[in-house]
């Protein structure tokens, strides 16, 4: 669920997630070029909980914050055939959605597989192409443009089928999916991003 802020620059959503009639995890996520944590951080919650509750009493049975870094330039793997980097540097995190552990699970599952064969391990296999500068062209046109990503997020999802959704955003889509992601998305901004975007991932290679 997206939650439109007074400032404009901020790329804020709060997530809720039901456990019970009485119980449920909500969470406040902020895009962003500097961290939220702290005092910025319980006020952005306690103001999605006191919206969700409309002044009802509640009490917290747990809280936590984390980082999580998107759009990491992928350090280059070590010379010697038997180690092997891994994580958010090495390429374990999708840049544009943050997602890591499914891709994480499947690199073990190799990893493990060649070891177990005798082979040497192999660290995270790279996206393809087309999905990379998918996910450049994504957080530059983000970057540029905060104000437009309440429209841009909307539009994205009222427009794409659930099932090409949840393939595209775990890294598994097809081509016909990325296509339709392409269609449901404004098309002018992401055409003003496209000579940074294409400069931006250059500079990465």
């Amino acid at each position: 669920m997206y939650k439109r802020q007074a400032d404009p620059t901020r790329i804020l959503f709060t997530y809720v997630l039901p456990v019970s009639a009485h119980r449920a995890l909500i969470e406040v996520t902020q895009f962003g070029q500097e961290p939220l944590t702290g005092d910025a951080l319980a006020n952005d919650l306690a103001l999605a909980i006191s919206r969700r509750l409309q002044g009802s009493p509640y009490k917290t049975l747990r809280a936590e914050e984390g980082i999580l870094p998107m759009g990491l330039q992928t350090t280059p793997q070590p010379a010697e055939r038997n180690y092997v980097k891994v994580g958010l540097t090495a390429g374990a995190a999708r840049p544009c959605t943050g997602y890591a552990f499914q891709r994480i699970q499947r690199w073990a599952d190799t990893c493990a597989n060649r070891l177990g064969e005798g082979r040497a391990p192999v660290g995270h296999a790279a996206d393809p192409p087309l999905l990379r500068a998918m996910d450049h062209l994504f957080l530059s046109v983000l970057r540029a443009h905060p104000e437009k990503a309440p429209g841009i997020f909307l539009s994205l999802f009222a427009n794409t089928q659930s099932d090409r959704m949840i393939r595209f955003l775990s890294g598994r889509g097809r081509l016909s999916d990325y296509a339709n992601v392409i269609a449901a998305l404004p098309i002018l901004p992401f055409l003003q991003q496209v000579p940074k975007a294409l400069l931006w991932q250059e500079s990465w290679r």
